[in-house]
């Protein structure tokens, strides 16, 4: 399945700030992604592979499995504001 059907499928991860609730990235000692919920993170390099969660997160599997690729769509989708 494309990103793009993917994301439809689950618009509440189509836009940044509910992605900002779920997700917060860092770039010390390297750039990665961390859940909110487990603390679970994720470094770039492994962006291609699906986010390993604790077991007991809420968020495990389904959506938040590519925490980089969605953020990736909604940078790239972002209208400018006039």
């Amino acid at each position: 399945m494309d990103t793009l059907k993917w994301l439809n499928l689950t618009p509440q991860l189509s836009d940044v700030d509910t992605w900002a609730k779920l997700w917060s990235v860092h770039d010390d000692p390297s750039p990665h992604i961390r859940c909110r919920i487990c603390d679970g993170y994720q470094q770039l390099r492994d962006s291609s592979k699906p986010f390993v969660h604790s077991p007991n997160c809420k968020l495990m599997g389904g959506q938040s499995r590519f925490p980089w690729r969605d953020l990736l769509w909604i940078a790239g989708n972002v209208q400018e504001a006039y």
